[in-house]
């Protein structure tokens, strides 16, 4: 094999090895703060876009919570005034104290004055007055008269004060149920029992329910906790009754937002629901009723618009590599070349090669050691011409 084929490899071998280690240095440098610029805004977009949805949630459950304590104060005001009037009063004094012969037309006025208290009210599907010993006077719905409620917390607390009692009902029907209470008195403050109301939930329900804003896989319910489980009473999505029946148990992580929220905690997290999915959710207590609200979107969901964030981040890095790979390989290019052709140089020279010369024109310290080995081989050309021209 031929000198100039060795020089040729050799030149090959050192610009190869030199330009892979100044590449490779340039790609190193250049990719470890994009990496670490990349995970942090990754970072802080995560944390931010959570802050946000949380805020949101907090806001729409907020106003949610707002709007059904509002009603169902209203509903108590609307008892609590029937209850008062002076002609309900009048009723029921006189349908306790009359004489059979006279009940009949006293029961008539009372129902009368029943009726005329839910016409026109959606919000209450039942309206009934109750004596002072707990048996049901006159009721809208007539199945109940003569039923004894006299062990009821709706009607020891409304014998004092307008009361709201929300829970199963007594008979254990299974079916959940609200009731406001408020005391009848006569003129002179004696209390001759308690009028009733036994609420419509489907228009509280219907508040609750409302998905605007929620995207597709978010949903608000009330909860409450009944028989030592945390159980969801409204509609769920895409659902028109309520179940009531959809139930975790208070040890389980699930139950937490609704347990919290019935204990009057308010908070947020990323929490399982019922279904054993994580979700980004909020909850608050609606004193009012006793329920327990939460606001929940699937994480999975939550987490799409940060993925394709991050993806585009990644392709944004991506992309800046491949400028800095583009650049880095043109400026080791530059770097290489001369000193490839000072090692050839130095090469043939070491071999006494008589015409070695270096076209390097540079001004950096490169150009500079150039024209230091070029002044060295004149140099020596010149010392050795001297020396061959002694006799």
């Amino acid at each position: 094999m031929s000198s100039l084929t060795l020089s040729g490899q050799m030149r090959t071998r050192i610009g190869s090895s030199l330009k892979t280690r100044l590449m490779l240095a340039f790609m190193v440098t250049a990719a470890v703060p994009i990496v670490f610029v990349a995970g942090l805004l990754c970072f802080q977009a995560s944390r931010t876009l959570e802050r946000n949805l949380f805020e949101y949630l907090e806001g729409m459950s907020g106003a949610k919570a707002q709007t059904i304590t509002a009603s169902v104060r209203a509903m108590k005001q609307e008892v609590a005034t029937a209850a008062v009037s002076m002609r309900l009063a009048a009723s029921m004094a006189h349908t306790q104290n009359a004489t059979f012969a006279e009940g009949a037309e006293s029961r008539g006025q009372l129902v009368d004055n029943l009726n005329r208290i839910l016409r026109g009210k959606e919000e209450f599907e039942e309206v009934f007055v109750v004596s002072s010993s707990g048996t049901i006077l006159e009721s809208t719905s007539p199945d109940n008269n003569g039923r004894d409620v006299g062990g009821s917390i709706y009607f020891k607390q409304g014998s004092q004060k307008t009361y709201v009692e929300s829970g199963m009902s007594a008979e254990g029907s299974g079916e959940y149920r609200a009731v406001i209470a408020s005391p009848i008195k006569d003129a002179g403050g004696e209390r001759l029992g308690v009028l009733a109301a036994r609420l419509n939930l489907a228009p509280l329900f219907e508040i609750v329910t409302d998905v605007t804003g929620l995207r597709r896989t978010g949903l608000s319910y009330v909860g409450a906790i009944v028989d030592d489980q945390a159980r969801i009473l409204s509609p769920l999505r895409n659902e028109t009754q309520s179940t009531a029946k959809t139930a975790v148990g208070l040890g389980s992580v699930a139950a937490v937002p609704i347990r919290d929220a019935v204990r009057g905690r308010n908070g947020q997290g990323i929490v399982p629901d019922y279904r054993g999915t994580s979700v980004v959710a909020v909850w608050l207590h609606i004193p009012e009723m006793g329920w327990g609200l939460v606001t929940k979107i699937d994480l999975e969901e939550f987490r799409e618009p940060l993925r394709a964030w991050m993806i585009q981040v990644c392709f944004m890095g991506l992309f800046v590599l491949v400028i800095t790979g583009i650049g880095a390989h043109l400026l080791t290019g530059k770097i290489v070349r001369p000193i490839v052709a000072l090692t050839d140089a130095a090469e043939r020279f070491s071999r006494r090669e008589a015409d070695v010369k270096i076209d390097i024109s540079s001004e950096d310290e490169i150009g500079k050691l150039a024209a230091s080995f070029s002044r060295m081989v004149a140099a020596i050309k010149f010392f050795k011409e001297m020396g061959e021209e002694k006799p």
